[in-house]
């Protein structure tokens, strides 16, 4: 829902000053002077600093401005109000081989640490030869740092046979 807006009818009718428009998706579901309209059921308003035009949150859905300034102006206006759970953390290592020399061993590795999120991203490195990260994900960090020792020793292990 956008408030304060000028409105341009464009069919000779003089502008709607102070207008309300709604928006659902991507229609226009309602336009007009502010006491015709109303924001949607079970929404709230999102202001900002910046524009009279505000957008709205509705559920865990925010509606917001597409001009940058003004986003970044409505998302300040509801980053205290967000509601956060534990911080996911993440490492990512090199693995220096490619990602079909570990992954074998890395989905046993997975597989004794199904509360971490591992996953491998192949990649060309810098001397053009082919390459892999595995990034590891959780929300406990002693679970990141166990599953981080394994891929590690894993990776000596894969590195010492694949110079021989």
């Amino acid at each position: 829902m956008f408030e304060g807006a000028r409105i341009i009818v464009g069919d000779g009718r003089a502008p709607i000053e102070n207008a309300t428009l709604v928006v659902d998706g991507t229609r226009i579901t309602q336009v007009g002077a502010a006491a015709a309209v109303s924001v949607p059921a079970g929404a709230t308003l999102v202001l900002n600093k910046i524009s009279a035009a505000p957008g709205f949150w509705l559920g865990n859905v925010i509606v917001m401005a597409g001009i940058p300034s003004v986003m970044q102006a409505m998302l300040d206006y509801v980053a205290p109000q967000l509601k956060t759970g534990a911080k996911m953390l993440s490492e990512s290592i090199r693995a220096d081989c490619r990602e079909g020399d570990i992954g074998t061993e890395l989905g046993m590795i997975a597989q004794k640490h199904a509360d971490v999120v591992i996953g491998s991203y192949p990649f060309m490195d810098e001397k053009n030869l082919a390459n892999t990260n595995v990034v590891v994900r959780s929300r406990d960090l002693q679970k990141l740092t166990a599953a981080k020792h394994a891929i590690e020793s894993m990776l000596e292990r894969v590195r010492a046979a694949l110079a021989k």
